[in-house]
């Protein structure tokens, strides 16, 4: 094998690795419909801010999200892998067997409109 694909495979166990967590993909499920700020994060999943940083930062170092300052805001936005298109739809599809993916987004919704 060469170098290339080592490195494709390390990239690939990483982001799998990352979505092993149940927190992570709520996050990711909410990100989807696109950016969100952190303390909107933080009121939808009821968890502190340093926290939901904590998993923000997992995400960044996978390469799976950016992020910008607005102000005293922190933004953050999918960052779309090429090699696994299908598994963000795999993530969607989800939201009708799983409804606490489904309530996040309701409750993200009303969060968004007097949080960020």
């Amino acid at each position: 094998m060469d170098i290339f694909n080592n490195k494709r495979l390390d990239s690939l166990a990483t982001l799998y690795k990352t979505l092993g967590d149940p927190v992570r993909l709520r996050i990711i499920n909410m990100l989807l419909e696109g950016p969100i700020c952190v303390k909107a994060l933080c009121e939808v999943l009821d968890m502190s801010q340093p926290r939901v940083s904590r998993h923000m930062t997992v995400l960044r170092n996978a390469g799976l999200v950016d992020f910008k300052r607005r102000g005293k805001f922190v933004i953050y936005s999918m960052r779309f892998v090429d090699f696994c298109p299908d598994l963000f739809s795999c993530i969607k599809v989800a939201r009708e067997l799983y409804p606490v993916l489904k309530a996040d987004l309701e409750r993200l919704e009303e969060v968004k409109k007097k949080v960020c």
